[in-house]
């Protein structure tokens, strides 16, 4: 497994049905910590397990979970850690509100999303839709969160100093982690270095999340970022131009519709 610089990992993750294949997590060896998991499978869980011990570690080992956001495809493998782990899970503030509008929703949250992509056109998808491991789940499962990070918040671990910025867009409670000692940025889901982020609006939430994205995106302007570590394709250089060009794609799309 990839050595990103000194003393952190890249995990990979497999993903089935989905196009993207899998899902990168990252290890920070010193303070055994993890940023996302992956989804909640078998095949998932014993990749983890395999990486992890080809660096001398056990899933026991680890002290921390750092969370992006909530999406399964990040957030799957954290009861199965937690079933072996005393891990501390630790996500943005808002995902804590996110769950709490979840649970209110119950069912009605999975007949909301259901409705909406057959109104969308896509009622052929939903058999589809229904096999991925961080999809159309009933009840949408809810995560232990032990501890919370607001926009700013600097982690202190054990051979790493972390940046917290809140980078709503992708998800309201989306973060991306600055290491501004090793000069890399944790993007999650926010900036990948070929596809764009999906952003969308479910019709019975509130909000501009588009607006939120592009905002975000300047957020990251010089910040002296060398190496960009995202959730999914492939680490990458020179962000300031992946941001230029999300920003002109986004501008095109908008005149088009």
């Amino acid at each position: 497994m990839p050595e990103i610089a000194d003393g952190v990992f890249q995990l990979e993750i497999p993903m089935r049905y989905n196009p993207l294949g899998r899902t990168y997590s990252y290890l920070l060896l010193d303070s055994c910590t993890l940023i996302d998991t992956g989804v909640q499978s078998k095949e998932a869980f014993k990749a983890m397990l395999e990486q992890l011990k080809g660096l001398g570690m056990n899933v026991k080992d680890l002290e921390q979970i750092i969370l992006t956001h909530l999406h399964r495809d990040h957030t799957g493998l954290v009861d199965r850690i937690r079933k072996v782990s005393e891990v501390r899970i630790l996500a943005h503030e808002e995902a804590v509100e996110i769950q709490k509008r979840w649970a209110a929703l119950g069912r009605r949250g999975y007949e909301e999303t259901r409705d909406e992509t057959k109104m969308w056109g896509g009622g052929g998808l939903l058999d589809i839709l229904s096999r991925y491991e961080q999809a159309f789940r009933r009840p949408r499962p809810s995560l232990k969160i032990d501890g919370t990070v607001a926009d700013g918040a600097t982690l202190e671990l054990e051979g790493s100093m972390l940046h917290v910025i809140w980078t709503p867009g992708h998800s309201r409670d989306h973060i991306c982690i600055h290491d501004q000692g090793r000069e890399l940025l944790f993007s999650g889901d926010h900036v990948f270095p070929k596809i764009t982020s999906h952003v969308s609006l479910h019709t019975f939430q509130k909000g501009d999340p588009l607006a939120d994205y592009l905002r975000s995106l300047e957020r990251l302007r010089g910040l002296g970022f060398s190496i960009v570590l995202p959730g999914h394709e492939g680490v990458f250089e020179d962000l300031e131009g992946r941001i230029n060009q999300l920003e002109r794609h986004h501008e095109i799309r908008c005149g088009e519709i």
